[in-house]
């Protein structure tokens, strides 16, 4: 019986200390998490006491050519969400290519 109330205990306080430490406290503002990078200013946020930028650009590349350096930019770009990703098949995209296979090919 003390067994079941101890593991009931340290279950609680378990529960209980994961509550309060997974309240972060993120800051972005004029003047916080303001970084400088060879082609302008960025600005992303501040969780706790880690700063953080997403999405900030270092190349750009057309299709099956050398990637080339960004091009500076004025101001301060904004760095708290990342940037648009390639589209990838997933279970859950169909591809038709069934106009493919019309001719027998052996």
């Amino acid at each position: 019986m003390k067994f079941r109330i101890y593991v009931g205990v340290l279950l609680f306080s378990v529960l209980v200390t994961s509550q309060v430490s997974a309240q972060t406290e993120i800051r972005t503002g004029k003047d916080i998490a303001v970084a400088k990078t060879a082609s302008g200013l960025v600005r992303g946020y501040m969780e706790n006491t880690t700063y953080t930028f997403k999405g900030i650009p270092y190349a750009t590349a057309k299709r099956f050519e050398q990637p080339n350096p960004v091009e500076p930019w004025e101001g301060i770009r904004s760095s708290t969400t990342y940037g648009p990703v390639a589209p990838l098949i997933t279970p859950t995209t169909s591809v038709q290519d069934e106009s493919e296979f019309v001719f027998d090919h052996d």
